[in-house]
């Protein structure tokens, strides 16, 4: 959120926000680029694996978009099936390669254990992310 806190806008390029736990991990992000209070818009550019999960997706991102706009937060989503890299663009000249995307906590054991709603408790998957400050 240090990077994110003052900018407007965002573009999250993640082609795995597919899953309903993927959904979730977006979720929380949402939810913490929120609490930074200034963003207005946030852009997701993800892919699908067939017009079944793309439709199944879709209806609960835009749930998430009209939750979002109540924030006065804009959602955009867009498919695009030509690329593999995860990256988080912020219009504040940072740009963050995310190995994993957001989707590298490790599944809690039960969910009645610390970690399953805080996610600064979770346990994560090895991963490596790059903080990049454009010219």
């Amino acid at each position: 959120s240090d990077y994110i806190r003052g900018s407007k806008s965002l573009v999250l390029k993640d082609p795995y926000i597919r899953k309903t736990h993927q959904l979730v991990n977006f979720i929380k992000f949402c939810e913490m680029v929120m609490n930074c209070h200034s963003v207005q818009k946030i852009k997701l550019v993800t892919s699908y694996d067939d017009n079944m999960q793309k439709e199944d997706i879709y209806l609960k991102l835009m749930d998430l978009k009209q939750s979002l706009l109540e924030q006065d937060i804009f959602l955009e989503v867009t498919h695009d099936t030509t690329f593999h890299d995860r990256e988080l663009f912020i219009d504040n000249d940072w740009r963050v390669a995310l190995g994993m995307g957001i989707d590298f906590f490790k599944a809690p054991d039960n969910f009645y254990s610390i970690g399953v709603y805080d996610q600064t408790l979770r346990k994560c998957r090895a991963t490596k992310i790059d903080f990049h400050k454009l010219p």
